[in-house]
Protein backbone atom coordinates (compact mmCIF):
# COMPACT_ATOMS: atom_id res chain seq x y z
CA UNK A 1 0.00 0.00 0.00
CA UNK A 2 2.99 2.53 1.03
CA UNK A 3 4.32 1.69 -2.51
CA UNK A 4 1.26 2.40 -4.34
CA UNK A 5 1.00 5.61 -2.29
CA UNK A 6 4.23 6.75 -3.09
CA UNK A 7 3.99 6.46 -6.87
CA UNK A 8 0.62 8.59 -6.74
CA UNK A 9 1.81 10.93 -4.82
CA UNK A 10 4.54 11.22 -6.64
CA UNK A 11 2.57 11.81 -9.99
CA UNK A 12 0.28 14.50 -8.33
CA UNK A 13 3.41 16.48 -7.36
CA UNK A 14 3.72 15.84 -4.00
CA UNK A 15 7.42 16.84 -2.78
CA UNK A 16 9.77 14.37 -2.45
CA UNK A 17 11.12 14.81 0.66
CA UNK A 18 7.75 15.48 1.71
CA UNK A 19 6.24 11.86 0.86
CA UNK A 20 6.93 10.15 3.86
CA UNK A 21 5.31 12.26 5.73
CA UNK A 22 2.04 12.67 3.59
CA UNK A 23 1.92 8.93 4.21
CA UNK A 24 1.63 9.43 7.87
CA UNK A 25 -0.73 12.16 7.18
CA UNK A 26 -3.14 10.90 5.11
CA UNK A 27 -6.48 9.57 5.97
CA UNK A 28 -6.26 5.63 5.09
CA UNK A 29 -9.43 4.31 6.28
CA UNK A 30 -10.80 5.01 2.45
CA UNK A 31 -7.91 3.37 1.17
CA UNK A 32 -8.38 -0.43 0.69
CA UNK A 33 -7.00 -3.53 -0.72
CA UNK A 34 -9.57 -5.18 -3.18
CA UNK A 35 -9.10 -9.71 -3.73
CA UNK A 36 -6.69 -9.59 -6.46
CA UNK A 37 -4.09 -6.94 -4.25
CA UNK A 38 -4.94 -3.77 -6.28
CA UNK A 39 -4.90 -0.71 -4.40
CA UNK A 40 -8.48 1.25 -4.05
CA UNK A 41 -8.82 5.05 -2.91
CA UNK A 42 -5.31 6.09 -3.06
CA UNK A 43 -5.88 8.82 -5.55
CA UNK A 44 -9.04 10.16 -3.32
CA UNK A 45 -7.08 9.99 -0.28
CA UNK A 46 -4.24 12.34 -2.15
CA UNK A 47 -6.57 14.43 -3.44
CA UNK A 48 -8.36 15.12 -0.03
CA UNK A 49 -4.38 15.73 1.58
CA UNK A 50 -3.65 18.05 -0.91
CA UNK A 51 -6.44 20.03 -0.12
CA UNK A 52 -6.03 20.11 3.52
CA UNK A 53 -2.64 20.62 3.12
CA UNK A 54 -1.65 22.22 0.12
CA UNK A 55 2.25 23.07 1.01
CA UNK A 56 3.15 19.02 0.44
CA UNK A 57 2.60 19.91 -3.44
CA UNK A 58 6.05 20.89 -5.29
CA UNK A 59 4.38 24.15 -7.47
CA UNK A 60 7.15 25.27 -9.75
CA UNK A 61 7.88 28.54 -10.38
CA UNK A 62 6.07 30.03 -13.11
CA UNK A 63 8.74 30.60 -16.24
CA UNK A 64 7.91 33.53 -18.62
CA UNK A 65 7.81 32.06 -22.53
CA UNK A 66 10.77 32.71 -24.49
CA UNK A 67 10.77 34.28 -27.70
CA UNK A 68 12.65 33.01 -30.60
CA UNK A 69 15.54 34.86 -31.09
CA UNK A 70 15.50 36.57 -27.41
CA UNK A 71 18.85 36.73 -25.91
CA UNK A 72 19.38 34.58 -23.25
CA UNK A 73 20.99 37.63 -20.88
CA UNK A 74 19.11 40.41 -22.03
CA UNK A 75 20.29 43.01 -19.31
CA UNK A 76 23.61 42.42 -19.90
CA UNK A 77 23.27 42.45 -23.75
CA UNK A 78 20.74 45.67 -23.29
CA UNK A 79 23.75 47.29 -21.37
CA UNK A 80 26.59 46.54 -23.74
CA UNK A 81 24.31 47.85 -26.41
CA UNK A 82 23.44 50.93 -24.65
CA UNK A 83 27.08 51.33 -23.70
CA UNK A 84 28.29 51.40 -27.18
CA UNK A 85 25.48 53.98 -28.26
CA UNK A 86 26.42 56.34 -25.55
CA UNK A 87 30.10 55.99 -26.60
CA UNK A 88 29.25 56.76 -30.41
CA UNK A 89 26.69 59.50 -29.26
CA UNK A 90 29.92 61.11 -27.66
CA UNK A 91 31.95 60.40 -30.42
CA UNK A 92 29.21 62.29 -32.88
CA UNK A 93 29.11 65.19 -29.82
CA UNK A 94 25.13 64.66 -30.09
CA UNK A 95 24.59 65.58 -26.45
CA UNK A 96 20.86 65.00 -27.03
CA UNK A 97 21.47 61.28 -27.26
CA UNK A 98 23.98 61.12 -24.48
CA UNK A 99 21.76 62.54 -21.97
CA UNK A 100 18.93 60.06 -23.40
CA UNK A 101 21.20 57.19 -23.29
CA UNK A 102 22.93 57.68 -19.72
CA UNK A 103 19.26 58.17 -18.49
CA UNK A 104 18.31 54.65 -19.49
CA UNK A 105 21.80 53.30 -18.25
CA UNK A 106 21.17 54.36 -14.74
CA UNK A 107 17.68 53.05 -15.07
CA UNK A 108 19.09 49.66 -15.32
CA UNK A 109 20.69 49.96 -12.68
Amino acid sequence: MKAEFKLAAASANIRKDALDDAFILVDKSGINVDEDGNVIGVKEAIEALIAAKPYLVDVPAPTKPRTIGEPSNPAVDERKTLEAQLEDAKKRKDFGKVVELSNKLNALK
